[in-house]
């Protein structure tokens, strides 16, 4: 027989929801690059590109947090 899931706590919940919010974050700071790459000046694209890495980089830790298998560490209640 499979054990059930996990029961994931409210802040794993709340970090998933920031996991999509970096992924839009990633997603705004390329397209902004790579619409106006010819425009801009290399502080701005060099921004936006440390932007895009720290928005991705965020996400994965989030998203690792967000699906980890915790234990109960709750006591007992008599």
């Amino acid at each position: 027989m499979m054990p059930s899931p996990a029961k994931k706590h409210i802040l794993q919940k709340v970090s998933r929801v920031f996991v999509y919010l970096c992924a839009l974050g990633v997603l705004v700071c390329m397209g902004w690059l790579l619409m106006y790459r010819e425009t801009l000046d290399t502080v701005y694209r060099a921004s936006l590109g440390a932007s895009a890495f720290f928005f991705f980089s965020v996400g994965i830790v989030l998203h690792v947090m967000a699906s980890a298998n915790l234990p109960d560490l709750s006591t007992p209640k008599k």
